[in-house]
Parts: C-alpha cells; structure tokens; sequence
C-alpha cells in the first residue's frame, strides 16, 4: 500500500540545525525534523565540542527519532575536520599521501571512526576522491590525495577500510569530480569543459570504491560539464543515472553537497533545484543550515510529487535505497551498542594520547627545494604569515596568537608579521629597515592564486632575506609562486599538531620525512 507524500517525505532530506544558536547549544530544529521524519543530520563544527557534549548530542538525536539517523559531519582529518577537540585529529589526503605509506590513512580513519563511534556518529562525509589536477582549485587543493587517480585509489581504499571497521558509513565525494575547477561551488557554479573521455580520469576513484563496496554513499559536485551535460551534475540524470547507475553500477545513496551553496542557491533556487536533482536520479537533499529554505525546499518537493512532476515510481526507488543503506546502521551495530554508556566514553577519552597525530604530522612534512638548517634559539629570526580567508568550508584555522606563542616557545628573539593582501611590497619593508635575520615565510593558500595576486611582496622579502625558508602551510602549489625562496617546505596544512612538527623541524629535533605528493 502506497503511504502518503507528506508521511514520507523527510526521508528524502538531511537538514543542518543549530546556526543561529551558541556554540554546542541542542539545536530546537532536531524536534521539528525528527516530527518529519527526517533521513539524517548533519552536525559542524558550531555543534560540536567536546566528546561528551557530542555523546550526549547523538543520544538525544537517538532518542528523537523514530528510527536509526543518518547522523553526519564533515570528518576528512586536518583542515577539514568538525569534531577536534579531545580526540584525533588527523591530516589532510594530500598530507597522508606525502607519507608515502596507505596504512597511515587506515590508521587515521580506525582512530577517527572509533572516535566517531564512541560519541555516535555514524556517517562520515568522506572519502575526497577528487583528483585534483588544477593547481588554482580554490577549494579540493590538499584535501585531494593527488593529482593522479591512482595514488588517489591508493591512499582511499585503505581510508575509507579504516571508516567502514567501526561501523561508520562513507560518502565519496565529489562526484563526478571537483578536482579540474577554478571555481569555488560556495561561491558559483563551476563550468569545466571536459570531454566524456577526459573525464575518466576523475572517475576512476569513485569507480574503483564503488566496485569494492567501499561506499555507502557518492556526495555531487555543485559543477558543470557542458560537454557532457547541459546540467549541474547534481541537477543531470546523464550524471546521476546514465554514468552513477548503469556505468559505475552504484546502488548505494546519492546525496546532494549542500543545496544552500551559491552554485545551487543563487542559480537555481534551493526549492526548484531540490525537485531537478530528485528527478535527475538523487536520493537524499542535504540543505545545512537555513530552517526556512529546509522547510521550502520540503514543501515544494510535496507539491512536485502531488502534482506529478515527480513520479511516485521515483520516490520508491529511492526511498527503498535509503532504507536499505540505513539498514547497514543496524546490522552493523546492535541498538543496545549504537550508544555507549557513560563510563566507557570518559574511559575512551580519558586513554586518548596524541601519539598518532604526532606521527602523521612529523612523517607528512616535506621539503620541496633547498636544504633545511636548523634555526637556533638566541639568532634573530623573522616570521611573516600570509593566511588569506578562506570561504566557504569552515576550515580550522591556527590563529595568529598560536603561531607566536608556538615561536616563543622554541625561540627568544623573533618578529611576527602576518601579511595582508592589500599592504604593498614597500610598506612591509619599511617596517623592517635596517633589520637583519633569517626569515620563515609561511604561506596558508587553498590553490595558488591567492599567492599570485601578491607574488611581488612574496619574493621581494626573500630577496630582502637572502637566508629564507618558505614553509608551505595548506596546499603546496603556492611553492611554485615564491620563486626566490631558498628553501621550501609543505606541512599540508597547521593544526595544533602540525604546528609541534614544524617548530620541531625548525629547531632542529626532527627532519623532514615527506614527500611531495603532487606536481607542482
């Protein structure tokens, strides 16, 4: 017997909650979704704490919901990460992949998922399986495993096992591949103009995952192919059904990106493109954070279904897919276990140690050109910090403050400057006349085009510091545009402890065990 639209249709739609309240505060919208029926939340980083504050969180979530959640965040390790506080935080792909050993991402994902196990969370929107061959992405850059697909396969397959032994969904993403944009999705809508054929390459990983049944889900790219499509991925049947279904032979969940992305928002409209994308072959809306456009975007998917623009054949299709992905929950997972008492989890935590983030860091640095000398602790050492905004993700970012006070632990005479992009060349010079030092130039870029607009700045203090190290500190193609630069270094990326790394690279008490894991 046919069940009614407006009975079902939260099971075709993940929702964020919590954006106007204060950090880690229970969001009031987890009521009204768990009243709809909603497939599955989606927590960031304005959620989310500490362990037993998220423990509790997914507890309540639990006991809201008339069946198991989708309960979802953002878990890619480094940069990228929602929960980090009091548990492992990890490194980005392009991080792991410059250790030179796919156990280490095995490793990471054990440690995350039993992390994420441990205070309920049970979908991580990872694995990245772009193939990022555009060194001015402004947005996949180092959270890409490579340019080239088969050291992406290499370094994923092992990832996304580690995920999959405790239990925790994956979600590839970002198909079909994000990796060959200059645009930020956040922003607009990419346009990409590759062949059928030159795609391939960005296929491969999602292609390989999905014949070794790695992934539960495949997240879309918010991109245009007109070569291939006159739609979006997330809006293309030729996407979603020609190539995802009958050619990669995918049966697991298709999931938006985020429909309140300008790419989506902005050119289409939240309510009309979540009708498109469901009639294109989507099985799960994801819409993170605005109430009223969740409540929309619902709305006008009912309208679409009681009108007949969307076939009722099409909402058992998918609706027979999400309930069978979510029944990989139970089987996986006794209920009685889905949420672990109290004590195990103070115990849990109470054990963590950093010995794992501390590897992974100091294994992933790598040196690009030059020859590294250590800085001693007494000799006048001049640091400039370029960290330009980064939109759209919700990236952690080491403050200014962290960096100086990470600095004045290792060494007694430095000066810190953080570089703006309006100040010019002269006006930073003047503020060093007459100084004399060695100089550290740490560059924060997603891509490379940030540093671009200010390359003139970047190698004129090189070559006013003739003794420099140029440490790469996010994606590492921003190497190529400080030519002056005596020595250079990629950390992928500056967590807490990425930071320990570099300070203990630059003293001197570690040397950089990387290697490069992209073309530059």
């Amino acid at each position: 017997m046919r069940k009614g639209i407006r009975e079902i249709a939260g099971r075709f739609f993940v929702f964020g909650a919590g954006t106007n309240g204060e950090k880690g505060a229970i969001p009031p919208e987890l009521l009204e979704w768990s009243r709809k029926g909603v497939s599955g939340v989606i927590f960031f980083a304005r959620n989310l704490v500490e362990p037993l504050q998220v423990w509790n969180l997914t507890r309540l979530v639990r006991e809201l919901f008339p069946f198991e959640p989708f309960i979802m965040s953002d878990e890619e390790g480094g940069d990228i990460k929602r929960l980090t506080s009091g548990v492992t935080r990890g490194i980005n792909a392009f991080g792991l992949a410059a250790t030179g050993n796919p156990e280490n991402a095995r490793r990471m994902t054990q440690a995350i998922g039993e992390d994420l196990r441990a205070v309920g969370i049970n979908t991580a929107l990872s694995p990245v399986l772009d193939v990022n061959s555009e060194s001015e992405n402004p947005i996949i850059g180092s959270r890409a495993f490579s340019d080239r697909p088969e050291t992406v396969i290499e370094y994923a397959r092992p990832y996304a096992q580690g995920f999959k032994e405790f239990g925790i969904l994956t979600v590839g993403k970002h198909f079909p591949g994000h990796g060959p944009a200059k645009v930020d999705s956040h922003l607009d809508l990419p346009v990409v103009d590759l062949s059928r054929g030159q795609l391939e390459e960005h296929l491969r990983p999602f292609a390989t995952l999905v014949r070794e049944g790695l992934l539960d889900m495949i997240l879309s790219a918010h991109i245009l192919y007109p070569q291939i499509s006159d739609e979006p991925a997330t809006l293309s049947r030729v996407f979603l059904t020609e190539i995802l279904r009958k050619d990669l032979e995918f049966d697991g969940l298709a999931i938006t990106d985020c429909m309140e992305m300008n790419a989506m928002k902005v050119r289409f409209g939240v309510e009309r493109a979540t009708v498109r994308a469901f009639n294109a072959g989507m099985d799960l809306i994801l819409i993170s954070h605005t109430p009223e456009l969740q409540r929309k975007a619902m709305a006008a998917f009912i309208d679409a279904v009681e009108s007949g623009e969307i076939s009722y054949r099409r909402v058992e299709e998918s609706l027979e897919r999400i309930e069978r992905v979510r029944s990989r929950l139970y089987a996986q997972t006794p209920r009685s276990e889905r949420s672990l008492p109290f004590s195990q989890v103070v115990d849990y935590f109470g054990r963590k140690t950093e010995e794992l983030d501390m590897k992974l860091a100091e294994e992933s640095i790598a040196i690009h050109h030059g020859e590294m000398r250590p800085y001693l602790k007494d000799e006048p050492i001049f640091v400039f910090d370029f960290m330009p905004t980064i939109t759209g993700i919700g990236e952690e970012n080491t403050t200014a403050i962290a960096m100086k006070t990470a600095f004045g632990e290792r060494f007694a005479q430095f000066d810190y400057y953080t570089l703006p992009y309006a100040e010019s060349a002269k006006e930073v010079l003047d503020r060093i006349e007459g100084k004399r030092g060695r100089m550290i130039l740490i560059t924060r870029t997603r891509g490379k085009a940030p540093a671009q607009k200010v390359q003139d700045l970047l190698n004129t203090l090189c070559e006013r510091f003739p003794d420099n190290l140029h440490v790469s500190g996010r994606d590492p193609y921003d190497i190529s545009v400080v030519e002056r630069s005596k020595t250079a270094i990629a950390t992928f990326g500056l967590s807490p402890y990425q930071l320990k790394g570099l300070m203990r690279v630059l003293s001197g008490d570690s040397t950089p065990k990387g290697r490069m894991p992209t073309m530059l």
